[in-house]
């Protein structure tokens, strides 16, 4: 049934369905998913998304580290073992270091910078009730 043009789901889409999961595999009950570590926000919403739409896949095995080349890998979607992440303060899953600003946080920067130019142009009464928050 279409109604105004667009097609509109009865219920909500459910990964696995219609299959029955092992209680005692990953993501069972016995065996639940592990806490997501080592990423920068934007990536935990990521493997969030994956985890909720049946998209991520759980590693079987450690994984090969990309600095150290030691198989100490633990988490899926990770290319850093926790070690080398701490020691060059990057996030394990991008290799990239934290002082790198996601791209909200770069807008809300760009955002601040032109209104404290445009507060800049205001008159000192004006800027002074808008800087206390009641304009």
């Amino acid at each position: 049934m279409m109604i105004n043009g667009r097609h509109k789901n009865k219920y909500a889409w459910k990964p696995n369905a219609g299959v029955n999961i092992n209680e005692t595999e990953v993501g069972g009950r016995f065996r639940p998913l592990s806490e997501i570590t080592g990423v920068c926000p934007r990536c935990k919403e990521q493997i969030e998304w994956k985890r909720r739409y049946g998209k991520y896949k759980p590693q079987t095995k450690q994984a090969k580290c990309q600095r150290c080349t030691k198989r100490a890998v633990r988490q899926s979607h990770h290319k850093l073992c926790q070690p080398c992440a701490k020691e060059h303060d990057v996030y394990a899953k991008m290799n990239a270091g934290k002082s790198v600003k996601t791209t909200a946080e770069k807008e809300d920067r760009a955002g601040d910078l032109a209104l404290s130019a445009s507060l800049g142009e205001c008159a000192e009464a004006t800027r002074d009730y808008f800087i206390l928050g009641l304009l």
